[in-house]
C-alpha cells in the first residue's frame, strides 16, 4: 500500500509540473511570436529557453511530448534510487523475513511502475501512431462563396426586373437562371400574384415565374379603392408602412393576402400586432386575438373585446 501511495504521488507531481509549465508568457513584435515558458522544461529542445514560433509549429503537441519526456526521465531517476534503496534494505535485513519481504515488494512496485510508464507508450504506438505523435492542429481556412443571387447581381448589374440570363452557379457549378431585379427608386421587384420578392436566381428554369415592378410609394397606391389589398408587398402589409399616409386602418396577412386586420383568423395576440409607427396610440396593444366562446378566433380591437360579454383576449 505504501509503494502504491509513492507511485501515485509521483504521477500527480508530473501532472502538476505539466500544469505549471502551460502557464506561460507570449510576446509578439514585428511578425514573430516569442514564447517564454514560466517554468522551463530541462532537456527540452523547445521549452528550456524562449522560443520563436513560426507558422505551422505544433506548440501543443510538442508541449505534451516535452512534459512526458521530462516526467519519464524524472521517474527513471526516482526508480533507480528506489531500486538501490530496496537492495540496500535487502542486504541489511540480517535474515529478517519481514524486512526482506518489504524490500522485495518495493522492487516489484518500482518495476511495475516502469513497465506501465514505458510499456504504455509502446502499447499506444502499436495501436496507432496518432496516439503518440501529435500532428499540427491547424485548421484550413473556410472558403467563402457568394450566393447565386449575389453572383447574378454582380454578373448582370442593372438587369431589369423579370428578365432572365443564363449563368453558372458559384456554389455547385451547375447551370442557373439569373433573374433581374432592377426597378425605379420607388418600386420593388416582386413575383406576379405574390407578395414575395423575386428570387434573383433559379437552379431550374421556371417558365411560369414572372416578376414585375410594383410601386412602394404610399402616395401612388390606390388605397381609396382597394384598402389593405393595395399593399404590393408582404413586408409593407405586415409593417403597415402607409398607415397615416393614405390609409388609416390596420392591415395584416391572412393566408398570404393583405386584409383589414379586424376579422383575420388568429391563434395568438402576436398575429394581431401591427406596426403602426405613425399613430402610437393605435399600436399593437390596441389589438388582440379575440377568444370567442363560439365561432373562430379573430383579431379585434382590445377595447371592443373588453366591452362585449362572451369575448376575451388571449393571455399570450
Amino acid at each position: 500500500m505504501k509503494n502504491k501511495k509513492i507511485f501515485f504521488i509521483a504521477v500527480i507531481s508530473v501532472v502538476l509540473v505539466g500544469t505549471f509549465v502551460v502557464i506561460s508568457k507570449i510576446k509578439a513584435w514585428d511578425n514573430d511570436i516569442v514564447f517564454t515558458p514560466n517554468v522551463k522544461i530541462p532537456g527540452s529542445d523547445y521549452f528550456s529557453k524562449p522560443l520563436v514560433i513560426k507558422s505551422g509549429f505544433n506548440l501543443l503537441g510538442e508541449y505534451i511530448k516535452a512534459i512526458y519526456s521530462y516526467g519519464a526521465m524524472l521517474a527513471g531517476a526516482v526508480a533507480m534510487f528506489m531500486l538501490v534503496f530496496a537492495g540496500w534494505r535487502w542486504l541489511m535485513a540480517g535474515g529478517s523475513a519481514e524486512k526482506i519481504a518489504n524490500a522485495r515488494d518495493t522492487i516489484h512496485g518500482v518495476l511495475v511502475g516502469l513497465i506501465l510508464l514505458f510499456g504504455g507508450n509502446l502499447l499506444l504506438s502499436q495501436i496507432s501512431q496518432g496516439l503518440v505523435n501529435f500532428n499540427d492542429l491547424s485548421i484550413p481556412p473556410v472558403e467563402v462563396r457568394e450566393t447565386d443571387a449575389k453572383m447574378c447581381l454582380l454578373k448582370f448589374p442593372g438587369l431589369p426586373c423579370g428578365e432572365f440570363r443564363n449563368a453558372t452557379s458559384s456554389i455547385n457549378n451547375g447551370a442557373i437562371q439569373c433573374i433581374g431585379s432592377q426597378c425605379a427608386g420607388n418600386q420593388e421587384c416582386i413575383k406576379v400574384g405574390s407578395f414575395e420578392s423575386c428570387p434573383g436566381a433559379l437552379t431550374e428554369f421556371n417558365k411560369d415565374l414572372k416578376c414585375m415592378c410594383v410601386t412602394t410609394n404610399c402616395d401612388a397606391l390606390p388605397f381609396n379603392t382597394k384598402g389593405c389589398s393595395a399593399y404590393p408587398t408582404k413586408d409593407m402589409c405586415q409593417k403597415n408602412t402607409c398607415y397615416g399616409k393614405g390609409i388609416n386602418k390596420a392591415c395584416g396577412l391572412d393566408e398570404g393576402e393583405c386584409h383589414d386586420l379586424e376579422g383575420i383568423d388568429c391563434d395568438t395576440n402576436e398575429m394581431c400586432a401591427p406596426d403602426l409607427d405613425e399613430n402610437p396610440k393605435d399600436g399593437s396593444s390596441d389589438y388582440c386575438c379575440d377568444k370567442e366562446s363560439w365561432g373562430l378566433d379573430e383579431c379585434e380591437r382590445r377595447e371592443w373585446v373588453n366591452k362585449n360579454d362572451g369575448h376575451e383576449c388571449y393571455r399570450y
